[in-house]
């Protein structure tokens, strides 16, 4: 926790004077505009957030397309489920299944470090 926590302004304007405001922020969040406005230097050291490295767009929606698809979400949904009923056996899972499943996510974690710009070790 910081050692003074943050503080919350409110402030009303008219209709005409947000819009204003807003024309003036372009595409930048109106109370980050307007604290870049009121005090210049003190708000470039205010840490911001950034948002998550994703590198490869199309990795990453290849990532979700497979985690909702792949076999082996099939097989756990389905050991899931078996368990909830009461009728999952162990035996059940054999050594292939298994190693298919080993298989599926070393595909799943490569797929997922090159949608994150990250390389393998």
């Amino acid at each position: 926790m910081p050692a003074k926590p943050d503080r919350r302004l409110t402030i009303r304007f008219t209709p005409e004077e947000y819009a204003e405001i807003a024309a003036k922020a372009g595409s930048q969040p109106v109370s980050s505009f307007l604290r870049e406005t009121v005090l210049c230097d003190a708000a470039s050291r205010r840490k911001s957030r950034t948002p998550a490295p994703i590198k490869d767009h199309g990795a990453l929606a290849q990532v979700l397309a497979l985690l909702g698809t792949h076999a082996l979400t099939t097989t756990f949904k389905s050991a899931a489920r078996a368990a909830e009923n009461g009728t999952f056996v162990p035996d059940e899972l054999t050594e292939a299944s298994i190693a298919t499943g080993l298989d599926a996510l070393q595909e799943l974690k490569s797929v997922l470090m090159r949608a994150l710009g990250v390389t393998e070790r």
